[in-house]
């Protein structure tokens, strides 16, 4: 992720939510998806999987992608089917990581891919990531890392104090 370059896109999830375990969803995808959760989602339960191999490097594979993701759906079994049509949201959510700075970033979809997505009643979701998460997650993990340098170095000279007296 170059925050210094152009805004990029990132990939596809397929983020599934609904009132029953959507396991046999993710089961019938197989080795085709990364499975990042399924399980309990609060009360709920929620399923949020990408393509094994996207290879996502452009937003021209955004097309690509989504429509994969959707032919992946049109040939589930009979019972994972019926679990994904009682979903109460099946998303497509695009991946964006915006860049500290950037000119225009334009993301197309063919209508082809978005008559795909509304043949399943699913979605599309754009989620854009501020440049600014990953150095605030290097912040915080570096003061993490600062604070219990300080307490080891603090509890070390407390015990060498205490072997003084």
């Amino acid at each position: 992720m170059d925050n210094h370059g152009g805004t990029q896109f990132l990939n596809v999830d397929l983020d599934i939510f609904g009132k029953v375990p959507l396991d046999p969803i993710v089961e019938a995808f197989g080795d085709e998806v990364l499975v990042l959760h399924v399980g309990k989602w609060g009360r709920r339960y929620s399923a949020h999987v990408e393509l094994s191999a996207s290879g996502a490097e452009s937003a021209h594979q955004a097309d690509r992608v989504v429509r994969q993701l959707a032919r992946l759906v049109e040939r589930l079994p009979r019972r994972a089917r019926r679990i994904w049509n009682q979903a109460d949201a099946r998303e497509f959510n695009l991946g964006i990581e915006a860049a500290v700075k950037s000119g225009m970033f334009e993301l197309r979809l063919k209508p082809e891919t978005l008559a795909a997505v509304a043949k399943l009643d699913g979605r599309i979701v754009i989620t854009v990531y501020s440049p600014l998460r990953v150095l605030s997650s290097v912040r915080k993990r570096t003061a993490s890392q600062t604070d219990r340098l300080t307490r080891r170095r603090a509890a070390g000279s407390k015990r060498g104090d205490s072997r003084k007296l």
